[in-house]
């Protein structure tokens, strides 16, 4: 799970359109939970799809809110 998180992360700093330092991620056995604030709906879909692009990501939840 601290593989899979690390993973996450670094792709998410690795996105110029996301400022990733707004949302927290946590895993339990492969599955995510994202909690943060983003600016844009589009953001949090893009913060779904980076996290569901890592291997061994079994599930996304969300709990992304937009200002």
């Amino acid at each position: 799970d601290i593989a899979i998180k690390e993973e996450i992360r670094a792709t998410l700093i690795a996105d110029p359109v996301l400022v990733s330092g707004r949302v927290d991620i946590a895993v339990y056995a492969g599955h995510v939970v994202l909690v943060g604030v983003v600016d844009s709906r589009a953001n949090v879909q893009k913060f779904i799809s980076d996290a569901r692009s890592v291997s061994g990501v079994a599930s996304v939840t969300s709990y992304i809110q937009t200002v």
